[in-house]
């Protein structure tokens, strides 16, 4: 089954470029088309896709119009830039946008992103994960600073808190532990609700304000 890619961008070096890429792939289905045509898209024609893909760069105050559009579709989204931007990353989290990645990594990674974006997995990528070690998103009033003793982490959920933090995803984990996907995602959500977070960026930051011997 093919992931239907809906690709909003007006820069044509970049689209003729993701566009060409990503026909290259058997399990992808692409659309390009420009910021102005999306203002003339309904719900129900975006509701034809799998997965928005779109560009924002720098000054995100900008793209606050498109990013309070975007909120109201019934779809997994993808964010790219040229750098990553701490300002942006606040704003795609407000929105809630499932994924974001840098063109500094590659088309592997990219194609990673959209794949589990189908499984309606959140995707950063590892240079945003990283920079989220260095920026923390979310004001440490917005979350508790430690475990509830009732609640402990196992050494399994510990292990793969590990590979969390170092920016694996939910398929590479289960590879490396040799154990499913699902299994993988139901330890997630199991960590997530001892933590008492709401995603990743949530327990990233948890991770690094807590004993985690990560």
């Amino acid at each position: 089954m093919k992931n239907k890619v809906l690709l909003l961008e007006n820069n044509s070096i970049l689209s003729e470029g993701l566009v060409s890429l990503m026909k290259n792939e058997s399990s992808i289905e692409v659309t390009n088309i420009s910021k102005e045509d999306l203002e003339l898209l309904s719900k129900n024609d975006v509701s034809k896709y799998d997965i928005l893909v779109f560009r924002v760069d720098f000054n995100c105050d900008e793209a606050k119009p498109i990013l309070k559009k975007l909120k109201t579709f019934q779809i997994q989204k993808l964010m790219y830039s040229s750098v990553f931007s701490h300002k942006c990353f606040q704003n795609i989290v407000k929105h809630k946008i499932n994924g974001y990645i840098t063109l500094n990594e590659s088309f592997s990674d990219f194609l990673e992103a959209v794949q589990l974006l189908q499984v309606q997995e959140t995707f950063y990528s590892k240079e945003v994960i990283n920079q989220l070690k260095l920026y923390s998103a979310i004001p440490k009033s917005n979350l508790r600073k430690k475990l509830d003793g009732k609640m402990k982490i196992s050494k399994r959920e510990l292990e793969i808190v590990r590979f969390i933090h170092k920016g694996f995803q939910s398929k590479q984990i289960g590879e490396a532990l040799g154990i499913s996907d699902r299994t993988v995602g139901k330890h997630r959500e199991n960590i997530m609700k001892k933590c008492q977070v709401k995603n990743v960026t949530e327990l990233l930051y948890f991770i690094q304000k807590n004993e985690f011997a990560v």
